[in-house]
């Protein structure tokens, strides 16, 4: 007996498939998408924080060649004590420069350069975190899958480089202190808040109403000068506003010296120094438990 053949069609299965194949397809080119833009995110990120860890925010003023740029950083690392200078856009700023120049592909982001999240990024006198937050859409540029997207999150924390000197290492000068540039103060703590001013703006026509933390009135810096309107900047101590946020008055070159070498020179600082000393005090005492008061004495518990 002959069998009948019937004449087949991919109507239907190509219905099925064919929608499937493209999400699939779409998705794959999206992975791929977030590979590339991660990678280059993540590697300017890593070189930036590994850099400014370790030579500061001198890594945004070379310019020469490749041996020039890294004699130019071993003389920076090597100077005696001194403790390189890092803020949160110096390193924001570096790291988006960093991104540009491992081409990055930014279109697929969205808002571009504008929708890198820097916010949580935070810089400490010993470590560096810094954090990267944004989205990638499916399609750049098109709202045709409305929310649908990836949030991606990059982050690298690393410990930064305080300082060695090789002549002195391993040598009991007994405690360090710390001093800026052109103070006249020698400080206890990194964390005192002469050594990390807080910087605030303000209108030009306000400034000659603000005074200082220790009452004084603000003038203008010798470097920067002062503008005639517009917005001026100021710390909560000293007397000088600034023109620009970028001016030398408002940042802080710290030196690590001898203790011995520093009453020499420079004046114990009154908000740092007071606290210290009762502190060691104490601890000449020789007594594990107690409690010291500002004037040094001490008692047992």
């Amino acid at each position: 007996m002959k069998k009948k053949r019937y004449r087949g069609f991919y109507t239907l299965e190509a219905a099925v498939i064919l929608p499937l194949f493209a999400c699939f397809a779409v998705f794959l080119l999206l992975f791929f998408r977030a590979l590339m833009v991660q990678w280059g995110i993540d590697t300017a990120m890593e070189k930036t924080a590994y850099t400014m860890a370790l030579y500061g925010e001198n890594l945004g003023e070379q310019g020469g060649t490749k041996e020039q740029d890294e004699k130019d950083r071993q003389g920076d690392a090597d100077k005696k004590g001194r403790l390189q200078e890092v803020s949160v856009p110096s390193v924001v700023a570096a790291t988006i420069l960093e991104i540009e120049k491992n081409d990055t592909p930014l279109r697929f982001v969205q808002f571009k350069e504008l929708g890198l999240d820097f916010h949580k990024t935070k810089v400490s006198g010993r470590t560096i975190d810094l954090v990267c937050s944004y989205r990638m859409p499916i399609v750049a540029g098109s709202g045709f899958f409305g929310k649908l997207g990836l949030n991606l999150t990059s982050r690298v924390t690393v410990g930064r480089w305080t300082g060695l000197d090789p002549f002195h290492y391993g040598k009991d000068d007994g405690d360090m202190v710390y001093v800026t540039e052109y103070g006249e103060d020698y400080h206890e703590s990194l964390q005192c808040s002469y050594l990390k001013p807080a910087i605030h703006a303000t209108a030009m026509a306000k400034i000659g109403e603000i005074r200082s933390r220790d009452h004084r009135i603000y003038h203008p810096c010798k470097e920067c000068g002062a503008v005639q309107g517009g917005v001026v900047f100021y710390t909560d101590y000293g007397s000088r506003y600034h023109s620009a946020v970028t001016c030398s008055g408002l940042k802080r070159t710290i030196h690590a010296i001898p203790r011995s070498e520093a009453v020499k020179k420079y004046r114990p600082c009154p908000k740092c120094s007071n606290k210290s000393q009762a502190s060691r005090k104490y601890k000449k005492r020789g007594m594990t438990n107690g409690i010291c008061n500002d004037d040094g004495n001490a008692w047992n518990l």
